[in-house]
């Protein structure tokens, strides 16, 4: 038997063999998380990264160590905090997402406002968060009217704003108070209807909603197409016939249709134009005496038209007696139809000379007529002799297109086709009318001081006017002038003759 002898205080335990490598060491490194391995040699894996006393299997983010199960919820910020699963976004828990968050509830500090609590009346607190302090009854999403919300019928949910209003149905469906006939907002409503309080509009359909009809409910432009003014004014008696009735409308288009009708209901032959507004009839030949006649105008809405009547035929004079007579005209006291009868209004203030008319000669069927201007005579105005002048529809006068001229201020002006009819007496001249075109060029100094040659026609532009070519080429300064229903007493001054040599040898003309 072999005995191993062990020294004195030795463990066997310390005794080695000597290929023994002994004990492993471990080297501290950089821990690596959640790996179930202990790089950093301190016993444990690391599984606590945010150190917020809680491991990965319960913090929801183990990167913020302000988001773990014992965190406080910050409502609304997109962060689960308390990693319950979801960011907090009904903080009063009432069942209602707040409105920040994108939800209903307009108080989310209070758990009794929301979409479905009921709201007291006057107490200052929204409770249904429908925007108002009131009531919605009907459940439609809006507060009634009483309640100072906008449902206009509390008790029906299809009276609501936001609904649909169907048109004519005489029910404000969407509670917006405006007339259910009138669709176009015009304030007119369909022909054959009525507005009235809860009948067929709305209750209390507010200001501008009228009664007058519509014949275009969808256009705003058209309704029922009434005259605004007409010459002669609608029912006038006692007419020129020589006169071009003329109206204007209350929507106005170029395009409409004017006729004129005699009694039966025939049409009057004739030339139809729309200007500056107005549409105007030109019959081919006088009408006819003591006749009513109609002036029609067809258009998107139906028709317009006013009626007038003509002068009784006058009875005829002893055309002998009227040799010698003398008249005085006041062209301002006649109505100006051309260049228009709004511009015309401010043009016969500057015609301030009268119309001086001299019979020299006269026939059964013939007058000798010299013109000339002012009362006394306007010597720096040349006269006109319009000889042998038909007078065969005694008592009317009707002259041929002449050139001739006119008075404004002492300013002679030449008048070119200048056209005169009247109805003549011993006593008076009566039922005129004097046509022709105007030179503007020498009255610019006088409306327009210190223009350009085209001033007056750049004024009258503003009228909406525009000049035409003058006879005689020199350019467009022309314009067309009428004046209607002249009158004037007879006068003891005749018209002595001057001519344009006079009027240039005259050193007081201008």
């Amino acid at each position: 038997m072999w005995w191993i002898l062990v020294g004195c205080g030795q463990d066997p335990a310390d005794t080695q063999k000597p290929d023994d490598p002994g004990p492993a060491t471990c080297v501290p490194a950089d821990e690596i998380a959640y790996d179930g391995v202990d790089q950093d040699c301190d016993g444990v894996d690391l599984d606590d990264v945010d150190e917020d006393g809680f491991a990965l299997d319960s913090d929801c983010d183990d990167d913020d160590a302000l988001a773990n199960p014992d965190a406080t919820e910050v409502p609304y910020d997109g962060v689960d905090q308390d990693c319950d699963g979801a960011d907090l976004l009904d903080a009063d828990a009432d069942g209602f997402d707040a409105e920040v968050a994108g939800g209903e509830d307009c108080d989310d500090d209070d758990d009794e406002v929301g979409p479905a609590f009921p709201d007291t009346v006057g107490d200052g607190v929204d409770q249904s968060c429908d925007g108002v302090d009131g009531t919605d009854q009907d459940g439609d999403g809006a507060a009634s009217f009483e309640t100072g919300g906008r449902d206009c019928d509390d008790a029906d949910p299809t009276q609501a704003p936001g609904q649909v209003d169907p048109w004519y149905d005489g029910v404000d469906s969407n509670c917006d108070r405006a007339c259910d006939y009138d669709q176009d907002e015009d304030g007119r409503v369909l022909a054959g209807t009525v507005v009235a309080d809860d009948d067929l509009c709305d209750t209390d359909p507010g200001a501008g909603v009228g009664s007058e009809e519509d014949c275009d409910d969808t256009n705003g432009e058209f309704w029922v197409i009434s005259v605004n003014s007409s010459l002669p004014a609608n029912g006038a008696t006692g007419q020129s016939i020589q006169v071009e009735p003329r109206l204007v409308l209350s929507v106005q288009d170029a395009s409409n249709v004017t006729e004129l009708l005699d009694p039966s209901g025939a049409l009057v032959p004739g030339i139809s134009s729309f200007d500056d507004g107005y549409h105007v009839f030109a019959p081919d030949s006088p009408l006819q005496y003591s006749t009513t006649y109609t002036l029609r105008v067809t258009h998107g809405c139906g028709e317009s038209s006013v009626t007038f009547t003509t002068a009784a035929a006058p009875t005829p004079i002893d055309a002998t007696e009227l040799a010698g007579v003398n008249w005085s005209v006041d062209l301002s006291s006649g109505t100006f139809t051309e260049p228009s009868p709004e511009l015309g209004a401010l043009l016969a203030v500057y015609f301030d000379e009268p119309l001086l008319v001299t019979v020299l000669a006269a026939s059964d069927d013939a007058l000798d007529l010299r013109l000339g201007m002012d009362d006394p005579q306007d010597e720096c105005v040349p006269t006109t002799e319009l000889l042998s002048v038909s007078f065969a529809d005694n008592p009317t006068v009707s002259t041929a297109p002449t050139d001739s001229w006119l008075g404004l201020s002492q300013i002679a002006v030449p008048f070119y086709g200048m056209t005169l009819d009247a109805q003549l007496s011993t006593s008076a001249f009566a039922g005129g009318i004097l046509d022709g075109a105007v030179d503007t060029r020498p009255v610019v100094d006088l409306l327009a001081p210190g223009g350009a040659a085209d001033a007056v026609c750049v004024l009258f532009a503003t009228f909406g006017l525009s000049c035409q070519a003058c006879p005689d080429g020199s350019g467009d300064y022309c314009s067309n002038l009428r004046v209607e229903n002249l009158t004037g007493p007879a006068t003891g001054t005749a018209v002595v003759t001057v001519t344009e040599a006079d009027v240039t040898a005259n050193p007081s003309c201008p």
